[in-house]
Parts: C-alpha cells; sequence; structure tokens
C-alpha cells in the first residue's frame, strides 16, 4: 500500500527541477549520478594498461601459454566493464518522493505546525528501530535507506555514493558492484603474475643469463619496451585500491552490513537485526531476488 502511493506522487515529483540531481532517461531504465568525470577516469585508467597487456606483453607470453593470457585477460576485462556499466547505469534503488505538505507561502516558518514527526517507531522482532522523515523526499525512509547528499534523492538500502561508479550504490546495483570488483580483482592478479612468469622465464632461458644474469634481465625487458614491469607495478598500485576496497566489501557481505551502517557504526553494540549469518548473507548479496524499480518504466 505504502509502494504504491509512492509510485503515483513519483511522476509529479519528478516534474519539479529540484526534484533530482540524478541523470534518469529511458523512462528510468538508465539512471546516472550528476558527477561522472570519474567515471571517464576509471575507464580510462582500467582500459589503456589492458590494452598495452595485449598489445605488448601478450605476443611474448604466446611461446609459453599460447593464446590464453588473450582469452583470459579479454574475458574478464570484458565482464568486469559490463558490471561496471550495470552498476553506473542502473537505478540504486530511488524511492519517489511524497507530496509535499499544503503550506501557506505567506506564512512565518516560526508559526507552522510540524504536520510529521521527526521518527516513527518500526519493531523488528523484540527491537524497535526509527523510521526517520526526510524533509527533502517527503517520506518517511524505510529502514536502512538514507538521502544521498549527492544525488538528492533517498536510496533503498543505501551503502554509499561511488564517485567513480558516477552513481549511488543500493538495493539494485550493489551486487553488480560487488561483481565488478572481484572480476577486476582477479584479472589485476593474472596480470600482475603473468608478467612476472613472462620476465622470469625470458631471463632465465636467454643465452646470456650464464654470462650476466643483468644483462638478461635488460634484454626481456628491452623485448617488452619495459612494459612487462611497467604494467605490473602500476596494477600492483591498482590492487591496492580495489583489492582493499573488495575484501572490505566481502567484510561488509559476510556480516550484512552496509558501508553507510559500518561508518556510523549502527548495530555493532545491540548487534545486527539483518544478520543471517555468514552464508546466507553471502548469499543474498550475490544472489538476490530482482527487486522492483520504483521509477515509471512506461
Amino acid at each position: 500500500r505504502v509502494i504504491h502511493t509512492l509510485r503515483v506522487s513519483w511522476r509529479g515529483s519528478m516534474d519539479r527541477s529540484d526534484a533530482s540531481r540524478s541523470h534518469i532517461r529511458w523512462g528510468g531504465r538508465i539512471v546516472t549520478g550528476p558527477d561522472r568525470l570519474y567515471f571517464y577516469f576509471a575507464l580510462v585508467a582500467y582500459a589503456i594498461p589492458v590494452g598495452l597487456y595485449l598489445a605488448r606483453v601478450c605476443p611474448l607470453l604466446e611461446k609459453y601459454m599460447s593464446v590464453s593470457p588473450y582469452v583470459v585477460v579479454g574475458y574478464l576485462f570484458a565482464i568486469s566493464i559490463i558490471f561496471f556499466f550495470i552498476a553506473s547505469f542502473a537505478d540504486p534503488g530511488i524511492i519517489p518522493r511524497g507530496v509535499p505538505p499544503d503550506i501557506d507561502p505567506t506564512a512565518s516558518p516560526f508559526s507552522i505546525e510540524e504536520k510529521h514527526p521527526s521518527a516513527k517507531k518500526v519493531r523488528i522482532g523484540n527491537r524497535e528501530f526509527e523510521s526517520k522523515w526526510c524533509d527533502t523526499c517527503n517520506i518517511y525512509r524505510p529502514l536502512r535507506s538514507t538521502h544521498c547528499a549527492v544525488c538528492n534523492n533517498c536510496v533503498e538500502k543505501f551503502d554509499h555514493h561511488c564517485p567513480w561508479v558516477g552513481n549511488c550504490i543500493g538495493k539494485r546495483n550493489y551486487r553488480y558492484f560487488l561483481l565488478y570488483l572481484y572480476t577486476t580483482n582477479l584479472n589485476v592478479c593474472f596480470v600482475i603474475a603473468t608478467c612476472v612468469a613472462e620476465i622470469v622465464l625470458d631471463t632465465t632461458r636467454s643465452p646470456l643469463y650464464q654470462s650476466s644474469q643483468g644483462n638478461a634481465l635488460k634484454d626481456t625487458l628491452d623485448q617488452s619496451q619495459y612494459f612487462a614491469i611497467i604494467i605490473p607495478a602500476y596494477a600492483l598500485i591498482g590492487l591496492g585500491f580495489v583489492g582493499g576496497l573488495g575484501g572490505f566489501h566481502c567484510w561488509l557481505a559476510a556480516k550484512g552490513r552496509t558501508t553507510n551502517e559500518s561508518i556510523k557504526k549502527m548495530f555493532f553494540r545491540q548487534g545486527n537485526p539483518w544478520d543471517m549469518g555468514v552464508r546466507r548473507n553471502c548469499c543474498s548479496v550475490l544472489f538476490p531476488p530482482s527487486y522492483l524499480s520504483f521509477l515509471n518504466h512506461e
């Protein structure tokens, strides 16, 4: 009943210029945040080293691994980019605005009586939680939902706003965000491992190895124009960021928490009411049902 009311009020609220900073296209099928610069930077920062690896390092690996590096890196890159685009362009779970209260614009703001309590009590089991009123969206936010200051929307099961994706990460796109992180980490690890293997194999099998190991190594790096050492060094820096983020979200998924809840230290003392155990928590994140979008797809 509440959901139906929110859907009806969404169309009118979206016509207002201040309704949302998100860019909503094709009837809500494509949703992006207002900040897209980091999105393009992240895309280029990932695509260029992969292209250089395929062009400069893979030919040197063909004598040891045939076309396997092309297939593995190309496949992991393709599916990670697909997950990246889905997370970036999907509706994260934007909650439609409610109907604003009728207030006399000529009245003094100090004389206006509060029409809505600041929060309502919601009972889950034996515990009570507060569903807070959002003055911007004119709704009581569902539990685990938060108003994103960047996109100016309330988002279901809000995790965080990711500038690299250029969108909020919430109930409907969190799974694709995680899959992007994990496939990217696998790709980075494979690139680092094969680059190191190429350097070691070519150096130890070089005719110069017996007389001068330093000259053998230099000859090996010259063959790849030093990309065999530049690319893994760059990948290690990326792994520190993407790998750390992936590990943090592994912990969050296992605990049944969101980034927002972790930062605010919610449920740390009294326990998390949404914690179903590690296995069920991970399954609910990686294999969720198809959540309904409140945006108009007509």
